[in-house]
């Protein structure tokens, strides 16, 4: 008859870089960069409907957040450096953007995309936070638990974003 043998001992197959595994800093960032992918297509979205402009940069940011997102859920063990390289590109091109930095620097003079500045760069911070810490985590760790410190930064990031959001429509609302 046969024998039965013990199969949980054996690793994977393939290359230990091609090690396919899903952690909470990984779906964290492929979170955070899908909230990233769903503001810009939102915002095509509402340009395209308003009839202002058609605004394609938006619909193509969309589409490439959702495409590194997905690639991120894939498990590869580097794909989390290439969401944090796409957040914190995101945050360069926004703080650069003349119209950006003037919303920033004047909340009230348009609160909406205030808002959507805020959310971004809040998600942004997350996805670039928990990508390379996800990778380390990836190539460092055997253990790959939680850590303690990812519920304070989410926590942390969505106060702040909502903090931002609430004085901003309380002095927007108390000057009108």
């Amino acid at each position: 008859m046969g024998s039965v043998t013990d199969l949980s001992s054996q690793k994977p197959p393939g290359p230990p870089g091609s090690q396919r595994t899903r952690t909470a800093l990984g779906i964290t960032t492929a979170l955070a960069l899908s909230g990233i992918a769903l503001t810009f297509l939102l915002l095509f979205t509402l340009f395209l409907l308003t009839g202002t402009a058609v605004v394609l940069a938006a619909l193509i940011v969309g589409i490439v957040f959702t495409c590194i997102a997905g690639f991120i859920m894939t498990g590869l063990r580097w794909a989390s450096v290439l969401g944090s390289l796409a957040a914190l590109i995101v945050m360069i091109f926004l703080f650069r953007v003349p119209l950006a930095v003037f919303t920033l620097q004047h909340p009230t003079s348009d609160v909406a995309r205030f808002s959507e500045l805020v959310i971004i760069c809040a998600l942004a911070v997350i996805a670039l936070i928990t990508g390379i810490a996800a990778t380390v985590q990836n190539y460092r760790y055997v253990d790959r638990h939680t850590p303690s410190w990812l519920g304070l930064l989410l926590v942390g990031m969505s106060g702040l974003a909502i903090g931002m959001i609430s004085v901003t429509l309380l002095i927007a609302t108390s000057h009108s």
